[in-house]
Order: structure tokens, then C-alpha cells, then sequence
């Protein structure tokens, strides 16, 4: 139904014009002329679109004659951008036959958008214009950024998906319009939301909008990594992966949008790196059998001994497990083993009584607590000594 049109579109819009390139008045005519013929083709094949899409033909069809005119015009396009289309006398030429084009496309995009292939890499054409259109925007959401005091780093990913000017890539109409209307978001958003805690609001914000971008991804997976190696205690590491799979399975998530559809989504790729960590610490759980059993010939009469008394080590054991560098579980365990194999000042070669050492745990007198606190100053003076600081 448009078959003829298509055929005028690629002789006029794809080939020299014959004469007119002086800038003479038989210029300026061939010009006027040429754009004139543009409009009508355009007028024609819009007309044709729009009876196409009213017509009984099936959607097979319709779709395979819409993508046909959709990829008329990426060839075209992407022949405009060749060198000998950008000299002086043809410019003229060459920006009427983009505007046309261009036209073209978004009228498609808009009005018959069933039978758009937006997964198509989008010319360069239009991945400039959309990407200057954006580029108008950028002062206003850096501004915001500064604002709210967004750590730079995450400034850069972010202003940077929005001013890419390596076209390499090959963005899809998807991702093109994705990413403008993401744009316009995140400026609004950062308009309304306050600016407490504007990172971590931002960063939900955008794994609902899934920004499945992996820059942003491997942003928000090194600062785990960073709060997860200031956690010592081994226990405490495995509740805060907890906490963070909790956090990221009970954020809400738009499945109906995605800056990257052949990827898995923000969210979905956090879980999985978070349950990755949860795989890793429970293989560094499984027992070693690698330590000789303590009733073993050579460990069997084996006794440490302590220059503090029995209240002292009692105390001490106390903070080691509020602390969390010691895990007692059950406690009465640990305070039998600690009485069948710790000797402290005075006791001799006597045992311990577990029972005494549960007591003196519980019930711990001042004394008690400022002699172990002399102890705790000794050792952080030594531990300055070694290392100067």
C-alpha cells in the first residue's frame, strides 16, 4: 500500500541532487523543490500508514510493511552521516532529509507503536538528537545532585548514562527513550524528596525504575562489600547479608520497564550477589576437622594458664561474647570447657568449678571490672606501641 512512496522516499532521500549546489537562485529553487517533494512524500506515506493500519490485512502483514518503512528509514539515516552528505553545498539537503526522516520514525513510534520494532539499535541520527536533547537537561540534574550532596561517584555514573557521547554502543529506540524519560524523572524526584538519606532513596528509586545499568550495579555491590568488611565478627557479617537480601527482595519493582531487557533486572542481579555472599559464608561455616581433639595424648593434660583469678577470666569471658568475638551457645558449654582447661593464678593444679565460674560470670563486682579494664588499657598501649599509632 505504500510500496510506491517507499521507492520515491529512497530515490529522493538517498541520492545527490543533479544540479542547484552554487548557491545561485537555480540553487535556492532546487532546494525549495526538494523539500517540497519530501513533505508531500511524507504526507503520502503518513496517509498510507494510517489506511494500512484500518485496512482487513492481517497483522503479519501490517507488521512486516510497518518494519519495512522503519528500516527504510534507518538505512537512509545512517547513509546521510557518510562524509560526501556533509560537505557545505549539500547540508542543506542533508538536514531537510533528516528532519523528514526523523519524522517519519517518531510518527511510527507514537502512532503505531504495536508494530515499532524499538529493540532495533537506533541510528545515529537519532541517537544524537535524543541524546542532545538530554544533554539540555543535564545542568538541571546536576544541580540537584550537588544539591543533595550525592557522592561524586554516583554523580559521574549518572550524569555520564545521560551525556554518553560514545554512540558505539548502539542504543536501542527503547533504551533512547528510556533513558529520557528516566532523566525527567530523577530531576522531578529529587524536587520532592527530601534530603535525608537522598542516596539510599535514590538508589531504591532507581532499582524500581530498574536501571539495570552495570555501572550503577557494580556501584551499589562495592559499597556492600565495603560495609561488609568493617563487620568482624563473622555472625554479625552473615545477619547484616540477611538484613540487605530482606532489603532488596521487599523493594517494589516496575516489571514493565527496563533500561537493558536482555539482562536480568537491578533487583534480581542484587539478590543474586547478595545470596552469592550468603553461599560463601556458610562454606567458610563447615567445621574444619583439622584441629587434633583436645583428649588426644598430646593435648589430653594440656592446661592454659592465666595470671588472673578465676572472677578476672569470668568477666573477661563476659566481654569477649557481648562483644561478639566469642559465640557461646549454648554458654554453659563454653564455661565447663573453659573450667576443664584454663588454670588460673593461685588454683594450682586444682580444677576450676563451672559452677563458680557461671556465678562469678553473672555477678561481677567492680573490682573485678576495673582490674580487667587496667588489662584492656595494657593491651591497647601495646597494640599502640607495635604499630604507632
Amino acid at each position: 500500500m505504500i510500496g510506491k512512496q517507499l521507492t520515491a522516499l529512497r530515490k529522493l532521500a538517498g541520492s545527490l541532487p543533479a544540479l542547484g549546489l552554487d548557491g545561485s537562485d537555480q540553487a535556492t529553487l532546487s532546494l525549495q523543490k526538494h523539500q517540497q517533494q519530501l513533505l508531500q512524500l511524507e504526507q503520502e506515506i503518513v496517509a498510507g500508514l494510517d489506511l494500512l493500519v484500518a485496512s482487513r490485512q492481517r497483522e503479519a502483514a501490517l507488521r512486516r510493511q510497518h518494519r519495512h518503512l522503519q528500516n527504510s528509514c534507518q538505512l537512509l539515516l545512517g547513509f546521510l552521516v557518510e562524509d560526501e552528505w556533509q560537505t557545505q553545498p549539500l547540508k542543506p539537503y542533508t538536514l531537510a532529509n533528516e528532519a523528514m526522516l526523523l519524522r517519519l520514525l517518531d510518527f511510527q513510534y507514537q502512532a503505531h507503536g504495536n508494530y515499532f520494532n524499538e529493540h532495533n539499535s537506533a541510528p545515529l541520527l537519532y541517537q544524537t538528537r535524543c541524546l542532545a536533547k538530554m544533554q539540555a537537561q543535564q545542568l538541571l540534574l546536576a544541580a540537584g545532585f550537588k544539591r543533595k550532596k550525592l557522592p561524586q561517584r554516583l554523580q559521574e555514573i549518572l550524569l555520564g548514562l545521560f551525556a554518553d557521547t560514545d554512540l558505539a554502543n548502539g542504543y536501542s529506540y527503547a533504551q533512547m527513550h528510556y533513558l529520557g524519560d528516566l532523566q525527567t524523572r530523577i530531576i522531578n524526584y529529587a524536587h520532592k524528596v527530601s534530603d535525608e538519606e537522598f542516596e539510599n532513596s535514590l538508589l531504591a528509586y532507581l532499582i524500581y525504575q530498574n536501571l539495570n545499568y552495570a555501572p550503577l550495579i557494580r556501584y551499589i555491590q562495592e559499597n556492600l562489600e565495603i560495609q561488609l568488611s568493617a563487620i568482624y565478627n563473622l555472625k554479625e557479617q552473615f545477619v547484616f547479608l540477611s538484613q540487605r537480601e530482606k532489603y532488596f527482595a521487599c523493594l517494589l519493582e516496575n516489571k514493565n520497564t527496563a533500561f537493558d531487557f536482555g539482562k536480568d533486572s537491578a533487583k534480581e542481579q542484587l539478590l543474586a550477589y547478595v545470596n552469592a555472599c550468603m553461599v560463601y559464608y556458610n562454606r567458610i561455616q563447615q567445621p574444619a576437622q583439622l584441629v587434633q581433639p583436645s583428649n588426644s595424648p598430646a593435648f589430653g593434660h594440656y592446661r592454659v594458664k592465666l595470671s588472673i583469678g578465676a572472677d578476672g577470666l569470668a568477666y573477661l569471658l563476659r566481654l569477649l561474647i557481648e562483644a561478639g568475638v566469642l559465640e557461646a551457645e549454648p554458654r554453659s558449654k563454653l564455661l565447663q570447657f573453659v573450667a576443664r582447661h584454663f588454670q588460673t593464678a593461685g588454683i594450682g593444679d586444682q580444677l576450676l568449678s563451672a559452677n563458680s565460674l557461671t556465678t562469678k560470670y553473672k555477678q561481677v563486682v567492680q573490682r573485678t571490672a576495673l582490674n580487667v579494664r587496667s588489662l584492656l588499657k595494657k593491651m591497647t598501649k601495646i597494640v599502640e606501641a607495635n604499630f604507632d599509632c
